[in-house]
């Protein structure tokens, strides 16, 4: 699936529905929406209570008739009906926009086809969104990380995202090939909790994870154990554990292992032509779970490639469909023949 640019220089509007986050940017405006692809339901009523970043902090603290539901599942538009009233919500503080927006770009997964442009498009009908153009979501993070995405040289771009990992090699402005696995940040995160909750009967808060994940890392060198400050289950009570760092290591190298295997499995169908131009160039990964420290370490080891990490990792999908809007997906080469730069990070980087 190629880039078309003259779709693409149709579109004013860029929707990147992860599935942790929900992002939208707007053409030569940048980034208007960056929140979590969360609602609320009552579930006696089936009212939405709140969305976003509000739905988000009712997650585990709501009440018992408030259900917390994630309408997107492993990049792809689960409930059409349900995304549609996230991103009016989302959006609906900002009516100006209402009516311009006609045309959309958005990053879906590989291999999605009109049925996945279909049910992008029922979604996205609640913003006033008529047709949708779409691009994979590797090929945008390329562009967001600044890869010459239409020389014939080959590139992977590997997307972490929250429910799965896609591994796409990139030439002519295409996906020439690609792997999904259906494992991400969110498989890693429940490796840690459930082996906490096992062998210890504790419940780590969950802005901890990140934390403890980067010191499993390759690059950390940590032994032993470190002391976690977590909930005990079975007497109602914080307290004080030693967890036991090899052990841990052990619980997240499946995940982990798979989001691996899906990058060795693409690399394993290339001619060795394309193999020597991926040694030379590298692999470049985007999503959030590949800004967790040691991540590219491990990916690195496993693959005998260099990797790189995008700038703002989390938002380089967006940043790639917005530098598609902004230059209208004409991408003409500079004096040293590479693309323009995507717009800098610091544009479409969260609060």
């Amino acid at each position: 699936m190629a880039a078309h640019s003259t779709g693409i220089a149709r579109c004013r509007l860029a929707v990147d529905l992860g599935a942790a986050r929900t992002r939208i940017a707007v053409r030569d405006e940048g980034l208007i929406v960056d929140a979590p692809s969360v609602l609320a339901l009552d579930t006696r009523t089936g009212d939405i209570v709140a969305a976003g970043e509000a739905a988000a902090a009712m997650r585990g603290r709501g009440a018992p008739h408030v259900r917390v539901v994630h309408p997107l599942e492993n990049g792809i538009v689960a409930d059409p009906d349900q995304v549609g009233v996230l991103l009016r919500h989302l959006a609906g503080r900002r009516p100006r926009f209402f009516g311009r927006w006609r045309r959309a770009l958005v990053a879906l997964p590989c291999g999605s086809g009109p049925a996945g442009r279909r049910t992008a498009a029922a979604a996205l009908a609640p913003l006033g969104v008529r047709h949708v153009e779409s691009i994979p979501a590797p090929l945008a993070a390329a562009v967001g990380a600044g890869i010459p995405y239409h020389q014939a040289e080959a590139s992977l771009s590997v997307v972490c995202g929250a429910s799965a990992t896609q591994a796409a090699i990139i030439a002519d402005g295409a996906v020439v090939d690609h792997d999904i696995v259906a494992v991400g940040g969110d498989a890693v995160e429940r490796a840690i909790t459930e082996h906490l909750r096992a062998a210890y009967g504790v419940v780590l808060p969950r802005r901890e994870t990140p934390s403890l994940f980067a010191r499993l890392g390759p690059g950390t060198c940590e032994l032993g154990y470190v002391p976690l400050r977590c909930w005990d289950l079975r007497s109602a009570s914080l307290r004080t554990i030693d967890v036991d760092l090899d052990t841990l290591r052990a619980a997240v190298d499946r995940p982990v292992g798979m989001v691996v295997d899906a990058v060795r499995r693409v690399l394993g169908r290339c001619t060795p032509e394309l193999v020597i131009e991926l040694a030379d160039r590298g692999i470049v990964m985007a999503g959030g779970l590949a800004a967790l420290p040691g991540m590219d370490a491990m990916v690195r080891d496993a693959a005998g490639v260099p990797v790189h990490v995008a700038p703002d990792p989390a938002n380089a999908v967006v940043r790639g469909l917005s530098h598609l809007l902004d230059t209208r997906a004409r991408p003409e080469p500079n004096d040293r023949g590479a693309l323009p730069q995507a717009p800098e990070s610091r544009e479409l980087a969260y609060d």
